[in-house]
């Protein structure tokens, strides 16, 4: 499984997660902070979850 965060532009800001994960309900935090470890400004994020060949992408408030 993977779960990465995109800014508007489509950039990538962070990767939360990338490895194995059990079947079920499972919940990761963001605190809001990029790859570098910079604080991310309030605004709009899309979110992709990979697993296989199934894909889910989202959209997300970011509010400070």
């Amino acid at each position: 499984v993977t779960l990465e965060i995109f800014n508007s532009r489509g950039q990538h800001v962070k990767t939360l997660f990338d490895g194995y994960m059990t079947e079920g309900e499972h919940t990761i935090l963001w605190n809001g902070r990029d790859e570098a470890g910079w604080e991310t400004g309030s605004g709009v994020y899309f979110y992709r979850i990979r697993q296989g060949k199934y894909t889910s992408n989202g959209k997300m408030i970011l509010m400070k």
